[in-house]
């Protein structure tokens, strides 16, 4: 099970053909993946931002098809996230997302983001690359 990123979702936004190869695969069973609810909140901070709200209303169409989990965050994940900020110095919000994977047995994340990449060169999770 690979975890996605608030990244991941931009870059289908923006219309990156990896991102949308690999969700083409989500949507025909071939991957599957977690998405943490601390995502949707990003998301959901974005929308409200930017007014956007049909990105984020398709985002949560997107999240109840085949091929995803949809994870909560909960107090093993608080308590892991409260870890790996004290550890790495990881933002909170980072922190929460990277926490939920990894309580949930999920062992790679596609992300963009310079402070996961830079979590990952510590061995705390694995980036997956779209390839």
């Amino acid at each position: 099970m690979i975890g996605l990123d608030t990244w991941f979702f931009f870059q289908l936004k923006e219309k990156n053909t990896k991102a949308a190869e690999f969700w083409k695969n989500v949507t025909a069973g071939n991957n599957k993946v977690m998405v943490s609810v601390m995502v949707l909140y990003e998301l959901g901070i974005n929308m409200l931002a930017t007014g956007d709200n049909r990105f984020y209303e398709e985002i949560k169409k997107m999240l109840t098809g085949m091929g995803v989990v949809l994870v909560d965050t909960d107090l093993r994940v608080v308590e892991e996230a409260m870890k790996i900020k004290y550890s790495y110095g990881l933002p909170t919000l980072d922190s929460l997302i990277v926490a939920c994977y990894k309580v949930n047995g999920c062992k790679e994340i596609i992300t963009g983001d310079s402070d996961i990449i830079n979590l990952s060169k510590k061995g705390v999770i694995k980036l997956k690359i779209l390839k």
